[in-house]
């Protein structure tokens, strides 16, 4: 646990991903990188703020008109303002490192020095979703959180019609804590919010848990056979025609949202918490045979 002072410190001057290494050495190959908002990206943000499909689950509307957004910003930035033990929440922009492509944003807010914990958000433009993006947000979120700020708890919540982001909590190993009733107003409907929290205990466990698996006993070589990961994928999104070439362009139950699901069923079933540049390759059963295979 950090003193208040160097907390205080690094929030405000560390950049999530910076350096990824995390407390075991383990690298993130990252395709995004991460720097602080700001009015100079306003015109870039305000591309995807028009976009509806990025308010589907949030209660607020698109910004239609530039203002809005340049109000949204200046809303965040004031936010980010405090200072020593009022210093509670930063944003950031997010970029694509190939061509400095504005991606989306991230968030840590409601930073409690007592309690030691943390709340995360971000937003990724709609015309990337599936390409893996959110997924390295996440990891870089959780490292900053639990290896640069050495705080206890992350938590987050979002709405309970929300399926596609549980699924890439879940994958990511956050875990439900419950469910706030009628916690959200969209529209005039009230709708359920899904709570979910990571311990600092449960990520240094997930991420000292790679390389070598061993199930019960016996190492894991046996159990990654092209048989079981296909009845895996079967049973997951209840598809009989799966096969050992089987993948996501030959079915289409398999979506992006069932892909998630594989995810955690993987983890569930092997034991092995895939990496999200790995989640992101493992899309056909001789993709995640040869992706487990090489944790042996």
């Amino acid at each position: 646990m950090l003193e208040l002072n160097e907390l205080i410190r690094r929030f405000s001057k560390l950049i999530p991903g910076q350096c990824y290494e995390s407390a075991t050495g383990k690298n993130l190959e990252l395709s995004i990188y991460a720097e602080p908002l700001g009015l100079e990206g306003l015109e870039e943000m305000h591309r995807y703020s028009k976009n509806s499909l990025f308010y589907e689950f949030l209660e607020y509307e698109p910004f239609n008109d530039i203002t809005q957004t340049r109000r949204y910003i200046e809303k965040l930035l004031n936010r980010m303002s405090g200072k020593g033990s009022n210093k509670t929440a930063n944003y950031w922009f997010i970029r694509r490192k190939s061509d400095n492509y504005l991606i989306g944003t991230a968030a840590l807010v409601d930073l409690d020095f007592a309690r030691q914990s943390i709340s995360w958000g971000y937003g990724v433009d709609p015309e990337l979703w599936g390409e893996g993006y959110i997924l390295q947000i996440q990891e870089i979120l959780k490292h900053y959180v639990f290896d640069v700020l050495e705080l206890n708890r992350l938590w987050g919540r979002t709405m309970v019609t929300n399926i596609r982001t549980i699924a890439s909590l879940q994958a990511a190993g956050m875990v439900n804590e419950g469910v706030f009733r009628e916690f959200y107003n969209k529209r005039g409907t009230f709708i359920d919010s899904w709570e979910y929290s990571m311990l600092r205990s449960q990520y240094l466990n997930i991420d000292t848990a790679v390389g070598n698996r061993v199930i019960g006993n016996k190492h894991a070589t046996d159990d990654f056979s092209e048989k079981v990961i296909v009845e895996l994928i079967a049973k997951v999104i209840t598809e009989e025609n799966v096969d050992a070439d089987s993948g996501m362009h030959s079915l289409m139950t398999w979506d992006s949202l069932n892909h998630m699901n594989i995810m955690v069923a993987l983890h569930e079933h092997f034991d092995v918490k895939l990496e999200p540049t790995e989640i992101t390759r493992a899309t056909s059963v001789k993709a995640i045979k040869e992706i487990l295979e090489k944790r042996i």
